[in-house]
């Protein structure tokens, strides 16, 4: 209740209209205000204008909507009001009014008292407290803003507040710098949080070998279809700081969500890799039916989204997700140089996921892989990385894999892989000896890959191969039904090479390399006339490279220190045997190297010297 001076001459008590409401925010039919002199019970007069001229009936009477007519009080006096209901049953005692009743409408649950009403047809009333209710911001639960402190307690009691809030409510993080040396848990389902063009930094968890629990990430969602949202990347920011080997969102055991239009920073500058690859990412979907409560696949929706300066995935899927997407999305610098900890993909997915989708995606200078992808020993399905532009990574554009060295175990695979209509450009950057733009195979007699389409796809420009093919012998473990129809150019150690025990049901398309190479890699059975083949060359201390064709398979296990010169010229060595090149003689390059059996190595003759720049060591 509210005094509106008028002057010196009235006060008016009561605004056209107003409404007299219950706790449950519905009108109050017939209510009643009575006037007293403040302390007494002895009634006092109130006015129908401002000159004080009309007195107005005691009590007050609302109409059928709880509505009053302009109520004006003499400034000489200093009144008590009770409001009743139509049998004059009391309802609320205010004594005295003016300030004190200011100071009700001030304080936590004024807003209850004040009614509201929207505007067009069919609005219903409310109170003012349930309207502001439908957005709360972490101010109201005492959070700074200030960079400086630590809101984490704030923020998570504002989320636990939420569970009492309406459906549709939306928690927000206006704009401001917030700093965070906690875990913000997320654990109410179907919460809304914006991050309003704010920043949340801070250095929220350490991690100690060999413990994952409780789980580092900043924010950490365990409820089902809960959405992070932003109002831009680059506008809206989380950032890691501060040397925290934390994720940046985690979504663990949960059922669904979304996050959208934000940045999340790793901030692998000021961190040292830890060797569990299953944090230091700036976004996580982690999933296990088993460790879910309500054992179901995970759904969670990532778009618009700029990950960036990981020190391990940029993004990571792992386990049982049952329809993870990533579009429109910016992954890149990811992985730190000279750190072997630190893997550095864009997106790692493995360990059992089904109907994973990598889309309309810039995945780019990465120090390993862009994608990565392996079922770690639990078959996985329906994978599809789709009009994608892949560049500059340092190891390979995509990797889809099977190893013991990454968990994979006999019997257990992948089955419809689908890539396609992407540009893998320029990849194979760093200091690897296998690189290139796309592998797939099985290796160490574990795991399957099969019904591998890759069509559409630009790959050009790679330093190394442009599709790397090999695959274990037996029939439980090998890569089957794979058909590749890319564009290929000018990639650097070959357009397509193929490895070992490879059958009829890898296929190629030819006819889009053209003046490509095909390389064989050994007893594939596969190449006939392939473009640049120049034939066998056997090891020895000095060798010659024929006039005619770029890639040659090397026998014998001699040590080799000399290459006869030949100007201009840039050859592929492959071998078919366990040669080795000394750092002796006119061969440039750091150490002596042995090179096992089909692998490759490729040098350029420059002047009389010749330098390794290139080439694929299968280990």
């Amino acid at each position: 209740m509210v005094l509106h001076r008028q002057g010196s001459m009235a006060q008016l008590f009561t605004p056209p209209f107003q409404q007299t409401l219950d706790a449950n925010a519905n009108a109050i039919s017939g209510a009643k205000l009575f006037f007293y002199v403040s302390g007494t019970t002895t009634p006092a007069k109130v006015y129908a204008d401002a000159a004080l001229t009309t007195e107005l009936q005691s009590p007050v009477p609302a109409d059928a909507a709880g509505r009053f007519v302009p109520i004006y009080l003499d400034p000489q006096v200093r009144y008590r009001v009770i409001v009743a209901d139509a049998a004059g049953a009391p309802i609320r005692d205010v004594d005295p009014i003016g300030d004190t009743a200011i100071a009700d409408l001030a304080d936590g649950g004024g807003s209850a008292l004040v009614g509201f009403r929207a505007e067009g047809a069919g609005a219903v009333d409310r109170t003012a407290q349930a309207k502001a209710r439908e957005t709360v911001s972490v101010f109201d639960f005492g959070a700074k803003g200030d960079g400086v402190t630590d809101d984490s307690a704030a923020i998570n009691s504002a989320i636990q507040a939420f569970a009492n809030l309406t459906a549709g409510s939306q928690l927000v993080f206006p704009r401001a710098d917030f700093r965070v040396d906690g875990r913000i848990l997320v654990n109410i389902p179907r919460m809304a949080i914006l991050l309003d063009g704010c920043r949340i930094i801070g250095n929220p968890w350490r991690y100690t070998p060999g413990q994952q629990f409780p789980f580092g990430s900043f924010f950490l969602v365990t409820a089902p279809d809960c959405d992070i949202s932003g109002t831009g990347r680059g506008n809206s920011i989380i950032q890691l700081t501060g040397g925290s080997e934390a994720n940046g969102i985690t979504f663990l055991h949960t059922d669904g969500g979304s996050v959208s239009r934000l940045t999340i920073d790793g901030g692998k500058e000021q961190v040292t890799a830890v060797e569990d690859d299953t944090f230091m990412t700036p976004l996580s979907v982690l999933n296990a039916t088993g460790g879910n409560p309500s054992g179901k696949w995970s759904r969670v929706l990532v778009s618009d989204v700029e990950l960036r300066n990981a020190a391990q995935y940029n993004a990571q899927a792992y386990g049982d997700l049952g329809g993870l997407e990533i579009v429109d999305s910016h992954l890149h610098n990811g992985g730190i140089a000279n750190q072997s900890a630190s893997r550095g993909a864009g997106i790692a997915i493995t360990r059992g996921n089904r109907g994973v989708r990598v889309s309309r995606c810039l995945i780019e200078d990465n120090k390993q892989d862009g994608v990565f992808q392996t079922s770690a020993g639990l078959d996985s399905y329906d994978l599809s990385i789709t009009d994608n532009i892949i560049r500059r990574n340092g190891r390979w554009g995509g990797t889809f894999t099977e190893e013991a060295n990454f968990a994979s175990q006999a019997g257990q695979g992948t089955r419809r892989i689908t890539i396609k209509n992407n540009v893998v450009d320029g990849n194979g950057t760093g200091s690897f000896d296998s690189k290139g733009g796309l592998r797939a195979g099985t290796y160490d007699g574990v795991g399957y890959q099969s019904d591998l389409s890759s069509s559409g796809n630009i790959v050009t420009r790679n330093i190394g191969y442009g599709w790397l093919v090999q695959t274990n012998d037996g029939a439980s473990n090998k890569v089957t039904r794979l058909n590749i129809d890319d564009t290929m150019a000018g990639n650097m150690l070959g357009d397509i090479a193929i490895g070992a025990k490879l059958d009829a049901t890898v296929r190629w398309n030819a006819a889009k390399v053209p003046g490509g190479s095909i390389v064989n890699l050994g007893d594939s059975g596969l190449v006939s006339n392939a473009r640049g083949v120049g034939g066998t060359i056997a090891s020895a201390s000095t060798i010659t490279v024929p006039t005619e064709g770029d890639v040659f398979t090397l026998t014998g296990t001699a040590t080799i220190t000399t290459i006869a010169p030949s100007p201009g010229r840039q050859v592929t060595f492959v071998s078919a045997g366990n040669p080795t090149f000394a750092v002796t003689g006119n061969i440039e390059m750091q150490d002596a190297m042995t090179l096992p059996g089909n692998s490759a190595v490729q040098f350029v003759c420059i002047g009389e010297s010749w330098f390794r720049v290139g080439g694929s060591i299968n280990a």
